[in-house]
């Protein structure tokens, strides 16, 4: 009697293969990955690569006094912990929840690269973290100019005026816009 070939469907590629081109996981209901082995390699070196380039410039930027980014890394006390020292640390640590479009972004800036204060953000949070963001505390909630302006419908350039002209803060953000001074076009 002839052996029968039992087959399964890659997640990524889509392709039907043999079960022995899936590694196993005891996690899942039939026990194997949900992809072939082929697709994780591909991921893995993309994945790594990916990875060592955060890893390497992260270091370059806190260590090397020729990067030009310098002055706002290493050149302000940033360091990097001694366990990233060793891209596999890093792995360890940060791979997991490594996910394609993220960058590393520190959650206190002025503190270190380590494990304890880094996470994966995208962009947008990226950018919302800048140390020249201007912070706004009101009603016990304290976030950059740019948010308060999107949660609360206003321009960030109305906030901005208002603070320089030295409003309190509860009412640079509670009083509505005046729109009737505004200019509109014909």
């Amino acid at each position: 009697m002839a052996e029968q070939i039992i087959t399964k469907r890659c997640g990524h590629c889509k392709i039907t293969k043999p079960t022995s081109d899936f590694y196993r996981d005891r996690a899942r209901k039939d026990g194997l990955c949900a992809e072939c082995k082929d697709c994780q390699k591909a991921y893995y070196r993309s994945h790594t690569r990916r990875l060592h380039a955060t890893w390497r410039n992260m270091n370059d930027r806190c260590r090397n006094k020729q990067n030009r980014r310098y002055k706002n890394y290493g050149g302000r006390g940033i360091k990097v912990c001694e366990r990233w020292d060793k891209f596999e640390n890093f792995v360890t640590d940060m791979g997991p929840t490594y996910q394609p479009g993220l960058t590393i972004e520190r959650r206190n800036n002025d503190g270190p690269y380590c494990p304890k204060n880094c996470r994966w953000a995208t962009h947008a949070e990226q950018m919302i973290n800048m140390r020249t963001n201007h912070l706004l505390t009101y009603c016990g909630k304290t976030q950059p100019v740019a948010v308060w302006a999107r949660e609360l419908g206003m321009l960030s350039r109305t906030i901005l005026s208002r603070l320089r002209l030295g409003w309190p803060i509860e009412r640079i953000l509670s009083e509505p816009v005046h729109t009737e001074f505004r200019v509109h076009p014909i």
